[in-house]
């Protein structure tokens, strides 16, 4: 918004079109980074997800390393070279898992009996024998 803003800008009369253009551009390319940046924050969301998805009894381990895969895609934001060299395959990447997330919680949803095993095991754990 701060780019298009700054170029329907009238009251701006001290800087002229040029400057406010120049401006424009600065705005985009710090949009462009911070979403990088967000990309990599997602990125490690993704491994730590897949990570507990594939530890868990309730969901098919696969989508979880389909989405540590996904994580790994992310992360390559850490180096926009790469990102801009292989763009949009990287995507490739990242499609599977989190579809694949998305339709198994759709479809089927998480095995409601192996969830309540698994928390009354955990619950058991907690509790210190007396």
């Amino acid at each position: 918004m701060a780019p298009l803003t700054l170029l329907r800008a009238r009251d701006l009369s001290a800087l002229g079109d040029e400057q406010r253009a120049a401006f424009a551009v600065l705005f985009l390319r710090l949009a462009a980074q911070t979403m990088n940046l967000f990309l990599v924050y997602f990125g490690f969301r993704c491994i730590a997800l897949g990570y507990l998805v594939r530890r868990a009894s309730f969901m098919p381990g696969l989508i979880g390393a389909l989405l540590m895969l996904a994580g790994g895609g992310y992360l390559l934001n850490l180096w926009p070279p790469l990102v801009n060299a292989i763009a949009p395959y990287h995507l490739v990447l990242a499609a599977p898992g989190e579809l694949s997330l998305v339709g198994w919680l759709l479809v089927r949803g998480v095995d409601n009996a192996r969830w309540h095993t698994q928390l009354a095991a955990a619950d058991r754990a907690m509790v210190p024998d007396s």
